[in-house]
């Protein structure tokens, strides 16, 4: 099940919320969260729900990191200003080799549920990582993520499964949408 919706409308959030009822140890995958430089939006970094978990809350906080404790190899992309914009650049290695190895630890674990939040277009280009999306989506683990509402061959790809089902995150509906995750999968 993915979540997808406008920006900063609360995917994450609901994500978290249902995190936070269930045994954590029960749970794989990975979250994109973003890095800091001087206060400035630097770029997204993939962090490991296996390695990470013991350090997190019961409400599933994550901190802000700022650039200097941020593993290199879990970077997946970087925001850069180029005359009056902003251009993000995705870094396919990380996802082939450290995504990669996220989702082969998550899909040979014995966890309940796989995050994948959130899936978009930095990683299209990321061979070995996509297809080790579709080898989890495809088996009969239970995924839960956020899907960039932008589409692309590997989003599509997603969302055209058989088996997925992707709801979309509006301010009218997010308070509802905790209860559709419970009523299906329960706690």
């Amino acid at each position: 099940m993915f979540l997808t919706g406008d920006i900063n409308v609360g995917k994450s959030t609901i994500i978290n919320n249902y995190l936070s009822l269930i045994k954590y140890d029960n749970v794989s995958g990975f979250k994109t969260l973003p890095f800091y430089e001087n206060s400035d939006l630097k770029g997204y970094y993939m962090e490991d729900l296996l390695e990470e978990n013991l350090v997190h809350n019961k409400k599933m906080g994550f901190l802000e990191k700022n650039v200097t404790n941020i593993d290199k190899k879990s970077i997946v992309g970087i925001n850069e200003y180029h005359g009056l914009g902003k251009k993000c650049y995705g870094f396919p290695i990380n996802y082939d080799e450290y995504g990669v190895k996220i989702l082969k630890k998550s899909f040979f674990s014995s966890a309940n549920i796989i995050i994948m939040d959130e899936l978009g277009f930095f990683e299209r280009k990321s061979k070995k990582f996509t297809k080790e999306v579709f080898k989890i989506l495809k088996s009969d683990k239970r995924v839960l993520g956020v899907i960039k509402k932008r589409r692309n061959e590997f989003l599509d790809g997603v969302v055209n499964l058989e088996n997925v089902k992707v709801i979309e995150v509006t301010l009218s509906n997010r308070d509802k949408i905790l209860d559709e995750i419970i009523l299906e999968w329960g706690i």
